[in-house]
Parts: structure tokens; sequence; C-alpha cells
């Protein structure tokens, strides 16, 4: 018990630390390039309140590069992959017959970063919007209060894409992102009536030699 009282102490003089050390970070001109990796998440319930019913995190690898035109704009390319397992919810039905869906998106997008407004020299914060291709594998579902398996194809899409996140630095090169994307289905083709939204959340490392100029 005496651990979990000190925990947010210790987290604390952490994050007090690492706002010190960013006063030292150097001024030297900065590199434009962002590199990322890390995991994430799926909740495939339409963008409907109920968050957690349907939050699919299996085989989660999110790889990403940002290009910096300023201090403010950013440009962004993304591609993760996931997996729908068996035994999770999908828009409201339950996935079954270990029939798992491969679940890989392509994103690209535009960042707007509130330097200006929010003047903490290792936190970035950012909105983001832009289009992107995703794709789900085929899977079959039970239907709501009824023994009828129904086969949902696999089927590809365009989607309109928004979201914010923040970057947290705490080196000249070194940092974390957390992002969170909503997107929107672009319903089109003979499988339209499948295409739904997501909401994406992702977390990992990012890399960019000495970034301090571009977030000042």
């Amino acid at each position: 018990m005496k651990q979990v009282k000190l925990l947010p102490c210790v987290v604390l003089s952490f994050l007090w630390l690492n706002a010190l050390h960013s006063q030292t970070f150097n001024n030297s001109k900065s590199e434009k390039w962002l590199l990322g990796v890390g995991v994430n998440f799926i909740e495939d319930n339409g963008l409907k309140a109920d968050i957690g019913t349907s939050l699919h995190f299996s085989n989660p690898l999110c790889l990403s590069a940002e290009y910096a035109l300023n201090n403010t704009w950013s440009i962004n390319g993304n591609v993760s992959f996931n997996t729908y397992k068996a035994g999770k919810q999908v828009d409201g039905f339950l996935l079954i017959n270990e029939s798992n869906a491969n679940y890989t998106a392509f994103d690209v997008s535009t960042k707007f970063y509130f330097n200006e407004a929010i003047k903490i020299s290792n936190i970035g914060i950012y909105a983001l919007a832009g289009i992107g291709y995703t794709t789900i594998g085929s899977y079959q579902v039970a239907l709501t209060n009824s023994t009828v398996i129904k086969e949902i194809p696999q089927v590809g899409r365009i989607t309109l894409n928004a979201g914010v996140g923040t970057n947290y630095w705490f080196s000249n090169s070194w940092g974390l992102n957390l992002n969170v994307l909503g997107k929107f289905g672009v319903k089109s083709g003979i499988n339209k009536e499948y295409i739904t939204n997501q909401l994406q959340f992702s977390f990992g490392f990012i890399y960019s030699k000495s970034t301090s100029n571009w977030r000042s």
C-alpha cells in the first residue's frame, strides 16, 4: 500500500525533473523529420458512446513518419495493423467460429500544433485531419437474439479522419506520442452497408534529431 501511495509522488517528481531538463535542450537547427513506432487499439462500434465494448488489440503495430513544414504545421503518414479476434464485438455483433479478421490502414493527415497558445517546451499538443484507406478482412457474426450466422466479407473503404494528440519529449531526440483518431468510413461500392466508423487510439515512441526549435 505504501508503494501505491508513493507512486503519484514519483511520477510528479519525474515530470518536474523533465521540465527542468527541458530548459537545457540545445537550440541548434532542428531535424524536420519525426519517426514513430508503437501500438494501436481499435474501437469498432460505429463511434457510439459505449467505448470499451468492442476494443481490439491483437498484433497492434503502427509506424509513422512526420515532416514539419514550420513550427505550427506538419504532414504525417501512418500505417497500422491490428486483428479482430473471435469473441469480440464489431458494430454490436459478436465475432464467432474463430473468424479472426485482419485490420490494415494507411492514413495521411495534416497536423496543427498549438505551440503559440501552449508554451511548454517539452510538450506538443496538436489537432489533425486527413484521409485514409482501411481494409478489414472477412469474419462471421451471430445476429442479435437469433441463431443465424452472417458472413461479413472483406471490405476496403476510404475514411475521413479527425483527431487530437500530444507529444511528450524527455530529451532532444526521444519522446512519447499519444493519439486519438476518429475514422469515418465513406459508404461506396457493392458492400457499402458494411462500411462503418472506427475510433483508433495509438501510443508509442517518437524520434527526431534536435526537435526543440520547431516545437518552440
